[in-house]
């Protein structure tokens, strides 16, 4: 999992553009909501790490979207199939 900054607000895929927070292994079973769910987990987990008392002002409603391979995954939109592959 990256956490990305582009100042078209657009997911940037420039390396210099990320930094690695997490990983997270999906396979065939997962489902969207369980991934988007550990999605927000992870990102709230490194807001604790980097400021333990303020988060950086963010929560998991931070998130606005997220990319897995060729698809990204945006708030308010939903997927094409309940499972991930």
């Amino acid at each position: 999992m990256f956490l990305s900054h582009s100042a078209d607000s657009k997911l940037s895929v420039e390396a210099k553009n990320q930094v690695l927070i997490g990983a997270i292994s999906v396979s065939g079973k997962t489902k969207w909501d369980m991934l988007d769910a550990t999605v927000k987990r992870s990102f709230k987990e490194y807001c604790v790490r980097i400021d333990p008392s303020t988060n950086l002002g963010l929560n998991t409603e931070s998130v606005y979207c997220y990319q897995i391979g060729e698809i990204t995954r945006s708030k308010g939109k939903q997927p094409y199939s309940e499972f991930l592959i």
